[in-house]
């Protein structure tokens, strides 16, 4: 009986093989795609960086306000 953890890396050291070695570009392509999506690779995972903003909502639009007289200030 395998184990899930041995399967996987069977499965992994099969689809690096092939991405190397397969015949055709579009067998080593889809094994690199298939590579890609493991979790050890994690290429196509979608990533969002949660940032922590302590700041008030009062805080925020001075800040906006400010960034936006900047912007459309008149040179001198």
């Amino acid at each position: 009986m395998h184990s899930g953890l041995s399967l996987r890396q069977h499965v992994e050291r099969e689809l690096y093989a092939l991405s190397t070695k397969a015949d055709t570009d579009q067998a080593r392509l889809r094994a690199l795609e298939l590579l890609g999506k493991t979790e050890k690779c994690g290429i196509f995972l979608e990533r969002t960086a949660e940032l922590a903003d302590d700041r008030s909502p009062n805080e925020i639009q001075a800040e906006l306000e400010a960034r936006l007289r900047a912007a459309f200030e008149k040179p001198v």
